[in-house]
């Protein structure tokens, strides 16, 4: 929004482009948009820098910080909780406000010389999954999503528990976050997810979402997923 700043790394391939360009969407760290880029003291227990990786490999990242997170945490209560309370006291959600800024991080890309503005995606673990399936539903912009550790149903995860910036007020009415997902059809979407993840369980959100791509009549290979051995983590030895 007007007078708000975004902080975020922009990878960009060493050789010449155009190269796609792809959101790395940090999940819930405390040094959010680093770990996904690879900067600083990386927490290797979330997995491989996902930005960093696919720079490496061709792609144009940005890597930006949600709101309340990395430097744009409250000073005086890092992480969610304080910009939850006060954006819903000015009647904003805290889920579109990121999506919004994320938004504004593709049109970053569009704009660059160095992307194909026609092969934009998106890559998240986590919370950064969570945004990542709100802005790919939103913006068709997104040509493919790659979709980490938290492809799942809010009865599953949210009424049980889990942060409270993934509480949309009112969505519970409306609807499931599967059903949230598979507006992303016809467009790719590739899930994965580790075996002792067990508080974000995956099947039966994947089974939503594949009826929704099959009702769709999208390709076989539009919706593909790797269920890897380990925990919360981003795996990308597939994915990516």
């Amino acid at each position: 929004q007007e007078g708000v700043l975004v902080p975020a790394y922009l990878l960009v391939p060493r050789a010449p482009g155009p190269h796609p360009g792809c959101v790395c969407i940090a999940g819930h760290t405390p040094s959010g948009k680093a770990d996904v880029a690879g900067v600083g003291n990386v927490d290797h227990t979330l997995g491989v820098a996902y930005g960093k990786v696919l720079a490496e490999r061709g792609i144009v990242c940005i890597c930006p910080d949600n709101a309340g997170m990395g430097e744009r945490a409250d000073p005086g209560e890092p992480g969610c909780m304080a910009t939850w309370r006060k954006l819903n006291m000015l009647g904003i959600d805290l889920t579109g406000y990121r999506v919004f800024d994320l938004m504004r991080a593709i049109d970053l890309l569009e704009s660059l010389p160095e992307v194909d503005p026609k092969r934009i995606g998106i890559a998240g673990l986590s919370g950064g999954c969570w945004l990542g399936i709100v802005l790919a539903a939103l913006d068709e912009r997104v040509q493919a999503a790659v979709l980490s550790g938290f492809f799942t149903t809010f009865a599953q995860t949210n009424w049980v528990g889990h942060c409270v910036c993934h509480h949309p007020f009112g969505i519970g009415r409306l609807c499931e976050m599967p059903d949230i997902a598979g507006l992303i059809a016809p467009r790719h979407i590739f899930v994965e997810f580790g075996t002792e993840d067990i508080t974000r369980p995956l099947q039966l959100a994947l089974d939503m979402v594949r009826t929704i791509y099959e009702a769709a009549r999208c390709t076989d290979d539009a919706v593909q997923t790797h269920v890897f051995e380990g925990g919360h983590r981003f795996d990308g030895s597939k994915s990516l």
